[in-house]
Parts: structure tokens; C-alpha cells; sequence
């Protein structure tokens, strides 16, 4: 998985950003059971707000649907990935900020971390 896009944090100011880990390819695990590979960027604000932007490529359509609905949850979405345990960040919950999707099967998620 190769993304071209750079992470991008909609909702902060780009000085305002510190990261952590920048597009490292990694399996996901939302809610405990749905696994997808994703391209992770993990930063923190200078108020130490955690936030995560999580990019999905080359999904099925099942995927692409669920990853959609997901995204629209009025609540906050359990998340555990390898890069997350080894480096322990403190993000359990994620909350989607952000949503952009195209019709060739890629999502992007701009997350703050509960």
C-alpha cells in the first residue's frame, strides 16, 4: 500500500503538530473484530491531544461499506494495531473527525484518540 496523499490534520493548525509515527503500514482492528491493512500517522498537539489519521486502500466493497458506516458512528470505535501496542500510546478509542472516500476503494479517517 503506497499513498501518495500526505496525512493531513483538517482541524489544527500544521505548527501546532508533533509526530509521532508518519504512514507505517499496519494492521488494524476496529471494534475487535473487523482487520484491515491501513497507513498509520499518529501525532500529538502541543496541548497533548492525540490524533490519528488511518488510510485504507484497495478495499472490497464489503469493506469500503462497513469502513463508511463505521466512520459515521455517534460513538467512539475501538482500535488496537501492532504499532500502537509496541510504541504504547495511550489510543484505545478512536473518534472519526474526518472522513474522505473515492470511488477506487480508498478511505481516509482524520481520528482524536479518546
Amino acid at each position: 500500500m503506497i499513498s501518495t496523499k500526505k496525512p493531513r490534520f483538517s482541524e489544527l493548525q500544521q505548527d501546532d503538530i508533533i509526530l509521532a509515527q508518519e504512514q507505517i503500514f499496519d494492521r488494524v482492528i476496529l471494534e475487535g473484530k473487523y482487520q484491515y491493512d491501513a497507513l498509520i500517522t499518529i501525532a500529538r498537539t502541543k496541548q497533548n491531544a492525540c490524533w490519528v489519521i488511518l488510510e485504507f486502500d484497495n478495499l472490497c466493497l464489503a469493506d469500503f461499506i462497513r469502513l463508511s458506516e463505521l466512520s459515521k458512528l455517534s460513538k467512539a470505535i475501538k482500535i488496537r494495531s501492532d504499532i500502537i501496542d509496541k510504541e504504547n500510546y495511550s489510543i484505545k478509542e478512536i473518534v472519526v473527525t474526518n472522513h474522505v472516500e473515492d470511488d477506487l476503494g480508498f478511505i481516509i479517517w482524520e481520528c482524536t484518540s479518546q
